[in-house]
């Protein structure tokens, strides 16, 4: 999870709090500006990024975590409410971002003089 959570931030150690707050506060500022070119490109290089480098990072450092996941889940399927408060914020910021993205308008038409 922290993969896909803070994609290429994981390389920064000591500084992943302030590169975790300083990237995701683009991705919000650019879903609000509605830059919808910029949008999809961050987010298809974080999800990328994720997927190609900082997964298979973890899957070496850690040999042991598809187990660790499993118990992991296992837990949290006790507990929905924290699953909820966990993971939900973070689906919602992601479907909200990407749907704002997909909605806007494009450059050419945002300046376009009438």
């Amino acid at each position: 999870m922290q993969a896909l959570f803070f994609s290429y931030a994981v390389f920064t150690a000591q500084l992943l709090p302030l590169i975790a707050m300083a990237m995701y506060s683009g991705y919000a500022y650019i879903a609000l500006t509605r830059r919808r070119r910029t949008g999809l490109i961050l987010f298809a290089a974080h999800y990328g990024f994720a997927g190609a480098v900082a997964t298979p990072f973890y899957l070496y450092r850690s040999p042991d975590l598809f187990e660790t996941t499993r118990l992991q889940m296992a837990a949290l399927g006790e507990r929905p409410a924290t699953v909820l408060f966990s993971f939900g914020p973070f689906i919602l910021a992601n479907t909200w971002d990407l749907a704002r993205l997909l909605t806007a308008p494009s450059s050419a038409t945002r300046h376009r003089i009438p």
